[in-house]
């Protein structure tokens, strides 16, 4: 991707990805910033008047351009679908552009970020403490079958590999981590089975771990979802401890629960029905009075 900054007294040299030029073009000097929607002007601390995409040819502020990226690289959104141009054309933004608009700190915490995002693509784990960070040693086949314990070479915590807690001599993890999830209502992504639990906000959620976008209610892929199917798709897919611990009990009281509700809604719909057909006589005589009061 290709990026033009436009500034009042750097030069015009070329350098990789960008291209730097004295003057805003008279093409845009009538132009919007994409983000704000007003006339483009500099930040308070640059003299970057514009920042152009190559590609798109999309314009944007100095500052909103910086805002925008820096808030990307703060909540770790740095993957290369979702560190892109804010413009139509939705390239990821190189590094190289990056470090023209934020800090040395700021580039260093995105170059953490994407290592991250790429070990966790191989299935790499870190260590749990928040002291320590860094990458575990990958398991082998066998070990991951028969060895719970991780030792981090860097701080020598020894962890679990199935909880991601303190190394615990016995295998009880699978139980507390299940109370534990049925208690904060945590479900797992669809796609790559990561535990996510929900404080607040919309039903649109992102995966930390795949980046997978779906709906909180109905688990359904986000860009397939479906506002009429949801609830009933909610309903079937729900494992609330409401409808029992295990997946047959689950299934047993759903079907249990949606018998009783269709007949109560035929139950319903029949009384209502008798209820308009009791109601059209009198109506009618109500009506026909009122249309020959005029006439007399």
């Amino acid at each position: 991707m290709h990026y033009a900054w436009v500034s009042d007294d750097e030069d015009s040299e070329a350098s990789g990805f960008l291209e730097r030029q004295n003057a805003i073009a008279p093409a845009h000097l009538d132009a919007s910033c994409l983000i704000c929607l007003e006339v483009p002007r500099p930040a308070a601390d640059d003299d970057v008047r514009v920042h152009r995409c190559i590609d798109c040819d999309a314009i944007f502020c100095g500052g909103c351009y910086r805002l925008y990226v820096t808030h990307k690289i703060v909540n770790g959104q740095v993957a290369p679908h979702q560190l892109v141009c804010p413009g139509p054309c939705r390239r990821p933004i190189p590094r190289l552009a990056l470090a023209q608009v934020v800090s040395t700190s700021l580039v260093q915490k995105y170059v953490l970020f994407l290592e991250a995002y790429e070990h966790r693509q191989r299935g790499h784990r870190f260590c749990p403490r928040p002291q320590c960070g860094q990458l575990l040693p990958s398991p082998t086949l066998r070990q991951k079958k028969t060895k719970r314990r991780v030792d981090c070479k860097s701080c020598h915590h020894a962890s679990c590999r199935d909880c991601g807690g303190a190394y615990h001599r016995w295998p009880q993890c699978d139980r507390a981590y299940r109370s534990w999830c049925h208690a904060h209502a945590a479900q797992h992504c669809p796609l790559c089975s990561a535990t996510i639990e929900k404080h607040g906000g919309c039903n649109h959620m992102t995966c930390t771990h795949c980046y997978y976008q779906f709906c909180w209610r109905c688990r359904t892929k986000w860009d397939d979802h479906n506002a009429v199917l949801c609830w009933p798709l909610a309903y079937l897919r729900s494992k609330h401890k409401f409808f029992g611990p295990v997946a047959p009990v689950r299934f047993m009281t759903k079907a249990v629960v949606g018998t009783v509700g269709a007949g109560v809604a035929v139950v319903a719909g029949v009384v209502a029905a008798g209820v308009a057909v009791a109601a059209l006589p009198p109506l009618a005589v109500y009506y026909g009075v009122r249309a020959l009061r005029p006439h007399q």
